[in-house]
């Protein structure tokens, strides 16, 4: 704990000798607001939250600005922030977007993005009951995004995979059983399951398959001084104890409704995640108390 409180210590000292004059100015940070989809609508009330917090940490005055967006990409969403239309978003990360944005490296969402139940069909409430093995889960082919980073990660585990543009499309073709099931994060598989327009899916209650995965904050590549305010910030509300309170604030419930402890626990691989030294850092990943958990390579 002490090298955490230094380490962290000396990010502040740098941060501030490198900080521009002009920051001592109000900044004015922009960020997206989704305006056509009520499930991302209520899933970015945390992040802004974060963002807020991470700010106020910061000691920088600022002015926070949202900006009208469509559901759009991900892949769209780098775009608009290397135009500069706004400043900063969090997106799930791949080696592609650590390319061409700058990231910061703390997963927002502890990585409980990775954490993953699966909606099925209510005639297959009991799919993987007898599920054991990776051998078991070869079988059963699972609906996912074309450009999603799941995608990559199911493929890169020899899973099966059947791939759609939308959310609703993929809900929509295991309705109709063209799949077998849709793998969805802790953060999101309850209220989609809530919302959805297909009574028919239920979300199973046998397994859970996690890998690491994460939600970064981005920005443009030339936005460098955001990137180590937003940094700075976040370190210093982790070392307080506030991320972790906003955090439990808004995600214990569904963790809860997760029943983790009573699920089979499969550990696929993932190579996107590149950032060895945080993964490294227990206090930034959820973790969980589960019997006997069942792992593959």
């Amino acid at each position: 704990m002490r090298h955490c409180f230094i380490g962290l210590a000396k990010q502040v000292i740098l941060f501030w000798i490198a900080l521009p004059l002009f920051a001592s100015a109000a900044i004015e940070v922009r960020y997206p607001v989704n305006i056509d989809n009520s499930t991302y609508q209520q899933r970015d009330i945390y992040f802004t939250q974060l963002l807020k917090l991470a700010l106020e940490h910061s000691g920088q005055e600022f002015q926070l600005i949202s900006m009208p967006v469509p559901t759009i990409p991900e892949e769209r969403s780098m775009k608009m922030l290397q135009e500069r239309y706004y400043d900063i978003h969090w997106m799930s990360t791949t080696p592609n977007r650590e390319k061409q944005l700058l990231p910061i490296y703390i997963p927002l969402d502890k990585g409980l993005i990775g954490w993953r139940l699966a909606l099925v069909h209510n005639d297959n409430k009991d799919l993987f009951a007898n599920v054991t093995s990776l051998q078991d889960l070869k079988k059963m082919t699972a609906g996912l995004g074309h450009h999603w980073p799941d995608t990559l990660i199911f493929n890169a585990n020899h899973l099966q995979v059947f791939t759609a543009t939308t959310t609703s499309g993929l809900q929509k073709m295991l309705s109709l059983k063209r799949i077998d099931y849709f793998p969805r994060s802790i953060l999101e598989i309850w209220q989609e399951h809530a919302t959805s327009e297909y009574p028919e899916l239920t979300i199973e209650p046998h397994i859970v398959m996690t890998y690491p995965a994460a939600i970064y904050f981005f920005v443009s590549k030339d936005n460098s001084v955001l990137q180590r305010l937003i940094k700075l910030g976040l370190e210093l509300a982790i070392a307080d104890g506030s991320f972790d309170r906003l955090f439990q604030q808004n995600f214990a419930a569904v963790i809860q409704l997760a029943n983790l402890q009573q699920r089979r626990r499969f550990n696929l691989t993932n190579s996107l995640i590149t950032d060895t030294e945080y993964l490294s850092r227990s206090e930034l990943w959820f973790s969980a108390p589960l019997d006997e958990p069942t792992s593959w390579d």
